[in-house]
């Protein structure tokens, strides 16, 4: 399969049209939601596309956003609040106004100061999830019973 990329400023930003043979449809739409689901970082100058299990957490640091593997660490041009909205039907979820956890990542939670929690990571870090959204926490962990 052969693949061409034009510029054409009728399409929104954000937006890209493909064409293809029926033939080559299902292939095509394959190749696209594969990478729909992976994400673009950089580091060192290169571009990767990161699958979004492997990425532990993402984190605001002046004015940039860093994404954590278990190994590295990457930058991304996303935004925050993107993310948190690109990844909400995920295992991700606001921790703190800096930060997007993936809570396939937690290895324990613990109760911490002023309704805060602390959670062990699979990779022995230790992230603070304030107490603003330790609700959500609970949530997507299904802790505590009632409704």
């Amino acid at each position: 399969m052969k693949f061409r990329v034009k510029l054409d400023n009728s399409v929104a930003v954000g937006g890209v049209d493909l064409h293809c043979h029926p033939q080559d449809i299902e292939k095509v739409t394959n190749i696209v939601l594969s990478l729909e689901e992976k994400i673009s970082v950089k580091k060192d100058g290169e571009t990767y596309l990161l699958e979004p299990k492997v990425i532990l957490y993402f984190e605001a640091v002046e004015n940039k956003i860093f994404v954590y593997t278990e190994e590295e660490v990457y930058e991304t041009n996303w935004k925050l609040y993107e993310l948190e909205k690109r990844f909400d039907e995920s295992s991700f979820f606001r921790c703190s106004k800096s930060m997007i956890l993936n809570i396939e990542w937690i290895e324990k939670v613990a109760p911490g100061f002023n309704g805060r929690f602390e959670a062990s990571l699979l990779n022995n870090e230790k992230v603070i999830i304030s107490r603003q959204y330790a609700k959500v926490l609970k949530q997507k962990l299904q802790i505590g019973g009632g409704k």
